[in-house]
């Protein structure tokens, strides 16, 4: 099989400028990270607040409510921007378990903790220093370290929903919002009298600073993050197990295989027969993953399956699936790959595969300094390759035109390193073994 390779034409400089316009953008989660966690404070606390100024006309359970509304509606608003974190410890437990980069996290940190103070600020400029802004104070018999102790907990099933339904391909989508949004007002219910039922850092540390409350704040600085990490390496633990059983599952089949589907393998010195399981016969099944399944991992299918042939099956889905761009439809017509919808390409949600047989690689394409790369459960082994989002480029058309044939060409070559055998880590034992074996029993079948 040919390499893929076209004609090189020196990219126009506006084009790389343009990358560059696109990197500029990456502020834009830090600040809707301030509008959320800013929305956050200032409707839940707010509601505290306007309940002590009303004579209890809102009431606990209306309070309750008002966190769980506010956080669903944050999450509908913000999600697509920054994931709508709106909480240090979430922040912190996704980088140390991989589906954040973590050196974006102190960034984040300070974005929620300015949204914080800024609501808490006008809370105080339109109510006065009232329910001391709605700081969460141990109310309970058990003094802090109950409220310590009922903290973790209660961020520890936080995160789990978190986990759950914001990484995990099987989950993801509208309900998201709602399913977290729940669980912040059920556990505000029931354990705001108690506690406070924080669970985030940034909302109980805004208030207390411009309140200047200071009483066992302790508790919500630091049990948030122990419950949060805690869950995270939960949820991947559990992830992990049923990965490796369907895997095991995978690997008992292809055994209850061997005693039917045998290769003769003949040499000139041995006339031996090598049982190779079937399922190494296989295509090598690879699914590439991005936020919108519109052009890079669109791009990326198109490209391995002109490359790689008949020993791979590529596959392309995305979390918030769009229609596949025009401009990388253009693109891939100039190397003579059709990835339109005439040919059958369509943009798919990641659930279009949850249920089908294990991936035997999953690539993420997105940009992990700008997006949230999706995390896919029913895959052999995932990596990551990191291409920079040409569909948020602006400019004109010939610019826009130029960086996605970049972003195409990056792809290219990175799949000719890969279907070469510079990246061997990624292809399962036994294959090429499986291969030769086949070729001799074909061989052997033509004399």
């Amino acid at each position: 099989m040919e390499t893929l390779v076209r004609e090189h034409t020196p990219a126009r400089p506006s084009a790389f400028h343009a990358l560059e316009q696109a990197k500029s953008t990456l502020w834009v989660p830090y600040l809707a990270e301030v509008l959320g966690t800013f929305g956050l404070v200032f409707a839940g606390c707010g509601a505290i607040v306007i309940n002590s100024v009303s004579g209890g006309q809102i009431t606990h359970v209306g309070v309750g409510l008002v966190f769980g509304l506010v956080i669903t509606v944050m999450i509908y608003a913000f999600g697509h921007l920054s994931g709508a974190h709106l909480n240090p410890a979430v922040t912190l437990a996704f980088g140390l378990v991989r589906h954040f980069p973590l050196r974006r996290v102190v960034g984040y940190w300070i974005a929620q903790l300015v949204g914080a103070v800024f609501a808490a600020l006008c809370l105080r400029l339109l109510f006065g220093n009232v329910a001391a802004l709605g700081t969460t104070l141990p109310a309970g018999s058990g003094g802090a370290w109950q409220s310590f102790g009922l903290e973790v907990l209660l961020t520890f099933f936080l995160m789990l929903v978190i986990m759950a339904m914001a990484t995990d391909t099987r989950a993801v989508g509208q309900a998201a919002a709602l399913a977290i949004g729940a669980t912040v007002g059920l556990e505000a219910l029931f354990a705001g009298p108690i506690s406070g039922a924080s669970m985030n850092p940034a909302r109980s540390l805004g208030p207390a600073l411009v309140s200047f409350t200071w009483t066992d704040q302790w508790v919500y600085l630091v049990a948030p993050f122990v419950g949060a990490i805690a869950a995270a390496y939960t949820y991947r633990w559990l992830r992990d197990a049923q990965q490796m059983q369907a895997s095991v599952q995978t690997d008992d089949t292809a055994l209850d295989t061997l005693s039917t589907h045998t290769i003769s393998k003949r040499t000139p010195m041995t006339d031996t027969i090598t049982p190779v399981p079937s399922t190494f016969l296989l295509p090598y099944r690879v699914l590439f993953l991005c936020t919108h399944n519109s052009s890079r991992s669109q791009m990326a299918e198109g490209l391995l399956r002109a490359r790689g042939g008949p020993d791979f099956q590529a596959f392309s889905a995305g979390t918030h699936p769009r229609q596949v761009h025009p401009l990388a439809i253009r693109v891939m017509a100039e190397l003579g790959i059709d990835i339109s919808e005439r040919a059958g390409h369509s943009a798919k949600g990641v659930e279009t595969f949850a249920d089908q047989p294990p991936m035997n690689l999953v690539v993420t394409v997105c940009d992990e300094a700008a997006e949230e790369c999706p995390y896919f459960p029913n895959a052999q082994r995932q990596v990551h390759w990191g291409f920079p989002n040409p569909s948020a480029v602006a400019g004109t058309e010939e610019e826009r035109l130029a960086v996605f044939r970049h972003v195409r060409d990056l792809i290219a070559a990175r799949l000719n390193a890969f279907v070469d055998g510079h990246e061997l880590s990624s292809v399962p034992k036994g294959r090429q073994e499986a291969r030769m074996q086949q070729r001799i029993r074909t061989e052997g079948e033509g004399q």
